[in-house]
């Protein structure tokens, strides 16, 4: 995964990517300096977001399209030699085919696909390809659909044509720290042996996250890095959750007996929930170790508690995505029993023998022997400022080839031919669309995307916390007006938001930005206010996105196994407030009214008695 140079960089696309003050607030702060350096903003977004208001191109995409766009893009740019075509001699491998792949994506057939003007097609296109070096900084909405594998490749073969790897203002390709161990290095994948890596589940038919993929790639590794099994972004294998809640249920392919969850809520964080908790309630051991009692932690046997992120040590680089460490230091101590999680796995790993991993008796010991080779140990490397960069050289590939079989950009992949995929990048219409479906969309004439965190809070933290909820109350469905007038619906309206899977509640919330074919649901909602644990697991099962989604194969992509939450049908009808809504009312009374942001009556009673 590149990194892009924000700092050079002459164009910026933000694909389904809004970086705001609030949130990605690192890379709004470089977005808006390179603006104001006269870098060009391209932003594709079906909704007239925050940075789309900022663009010098917004195209209103259709959720689930992505890669059919880019394939146009690719087409544009190829068609009319706007490429970089001595990159493309040297260093790509399966121009040709992609070539003539792309020419079944004309601008003219995809504006149909994408509801983006064909004249818009071409347009941004060629600004991507002729105001360079541009970027395209990472994000996860593209990964959140049936085509999420060949999104990302049309991305890396953008990037690949227009010579944007590792050039100032491009796409750098940042190697791991030469002198601070990496979490890599502290994984020791290697040391898993092969009958443990037999039993990842979900990989049977969504091979790309495979041990069996990740070994592929090992001598390419070691050619360019210098070490096998690397794992930057932790992308290198996964289980797909799916089919864990499967073993966990059945016992399929084997059973699966136990769970620990650290900063992390399950019944909340993924697509069909019920096929979790079902999965969840046939364990014979749940350990969760979390700040709050969220759901899953109100399914657990045992609830550990955790330091929150200002009462405990860290060294961090998103996970080796790039080379720039860096490190904080602890705010306070943890109250009472509250640890770190390092605490936590040691003391676990010890009592089951394996404590010769495990030579550090605190975090902060750990961290001073990741840092040993610099000379410093952690104390001295916060003193020092807390940042560690080694200077950045470009065009490595030029001395070590890219980590690839054949050591260029494989726009035509070896490794996905090898295990049967298609291995060019293409489009397909995903499943219970109004297009692949579309007498059912008749009853479902809608759109729906999820992803959009909701302002006050970050992912499903905060819902418990005054100062936070009384900004948004209650779950949101955004719809934009027209679409709200033509169902008969109110702003403020209590509405199910309904597809073929399932349903959720929320209140409908107008707004102009909104794309008036497109529903906004809400994003992992659950409500402390209702009563915890069996039954109703603080109203787990009401308003959390996943419900609408299914986690089978037939709605995923079928060479990682995301399922898809973007793009798919639904409808939205006006219903009964709910009998919880007096839970909420009783919460609003004790935290003084939700009639202002800032606390309502309780907060100006609370001034006028200072005064």
């Amino acid at each position: 995964m590149p990194f892009p140079d924000f700092w050079h960089t002459k164009c910026v696309v933000l694909w389904g990517h809004d970086p705001q003050p609030n949130k990605w607030t690192a890379e709004y702060l470089w977005l808006r300096d390179a603006i104001k350096r006269g870098a060009k903003l391209i932003v594709i977004d079906p909704r007239n977001c925050f940075s789309a208001k900022r663009a010098d191109m917004h195209l209103k995409i259709r959720p689930g399209t992505d890669s059919a766009l880019a394939l146009a893009w690719l087409n544009v740019i190829i068609n009319e030699e706007l490429y970089d075509k001595e990159f493309v001699a040297n260093w790509t491998y399966g121009f040709e085919q992609l070539k003539e792949r792309v020419q079944e994506y004309t601008p003219e057939r995809v504006a149909q696909i994408t509801w983006v003007p064909a004249e818009q097609i071409e347009a941004s296109a060629r600004m991507y390809a002729t105001m360079g070096p541009s970027i395209m900084p990472w994000s996860s909405s593209t990964d959140q659909t049936a085509n999420s594998t060949h999104s990302i490749r049309c991305f890396m073969a953008l990037r690949a044509i227009c010579g944007y790897f590792d050039v100032e203002g491009g796409e750098l390709m940042m190697d791991y720290h030469p002198t601070i161990v990496t979490e890599d290095e502290v994984a020791l994948t290697e040391a898993l042996s092969p009958e443990q890596r037999a039993k990842q589940l979900g990989v049977t038919f969504a091979k790309m996250h495979s041990y069996e993929c990740w070994e592929k790639l090992n001598d390419a590794s070691e050619r360019v890095f210098g070490r096998r099994w690397t794992n930057q972004i932790q992308a290198g294998a996964m289980a797909r959750p799916a089919e864990i809640w499967t073993a966990m249920a059945e016992g399929i392919p084997y059973p699966v007996k136990g769970l620990i969850t650290v900063g992390s809520d399950p019944l909340t964080g993924y697509t069909d929930p019920k096929h979790a908790f079902e999965g969840l309630m046939n364990l014979d051991l749940i350990v969760a170790m979390d700040i709050f009692m969220c759901p899953t932690a109100q399914l657990a046997d045992y609830v550990l508690p955790a330091a929150t992120w200002a009462e405990k040590l860290g060294i961090h680089n998103h996970w080796d995505w790039h080379n720039i460490v860096i490190g904080g230091e602890k705010a306070i101590d943890p109250p009472a029993e509250c640890r770190d999680e390092f605490y936590f796995w040691r003391e676990l790993a010890v009592r089951m023998g394996q404590s010769d991993h495990w030579p550090w008796k605190s975090q902060r010991e750990y961290f001073d022997w990741r840092l040993k080779k610099t000379g410093l140990n952690f104390a001295e490397f916060m003193d020092a400022g807390g940042v560690n960069a080694p200077q950045h050289e470009f065009k490595k590939y030029e001395k070590t080839g890219f980590a690839t079989p054949t050591g260029k950009i494989e726009l035509y992949s070896t490794i996905m031919e090898e295990l049967g995929y298609d291995p060019l990048p293409r489009w397909v219409e995903q499943n219970s669309t109004f297009v692949s479906n579309p007498e059912l969309a008749k009853e479902y004439p809608l759109t729906y995307f999820v992803g959009k965190k909701d302002d006050p809070f970050f992912q499903s933290q905060g819902r418990q916390i005054a100062s936070l909820r009384r900004l948004m109350p209650e779950p949101a469905v955004e719809l934009h007006p027209d679409a709200g007038y033509d169902l008969g619906l109110s702003d403020g309206d209590y509405v199910a938001v309904e597809t073929p899977h399932g349903k959720i509640t929320g209140v409908v919330r107008f707004s102009d930005d909104a794309h008036p074919k497109v529903v906004r649901v809400p994003y992992r909602w659950w409500f402390p206010e209702q009563a915890p644990y069996a039954p109703n697991f603080s109203g787990a099962f009401q308003s959390q996105d996943g419900l609408l989604s299914s986690d089978s194969m037939e709605f995923a992509d079928p060479e990682q196994g995301m399922p898809s939450i973007r793009g798919l049908m639904c409808k939205v009808y006006k219903i009964d407030r709910p009998e919880y809504s007096s839970a909420l009312a009783e919460l609003s009374e004790s935290w003084g009214g939700f009639s202002d942001g800032w606390g309502g009556k309780a907060r100006r009673k609370k001034s006028a008695s200072q005064s």
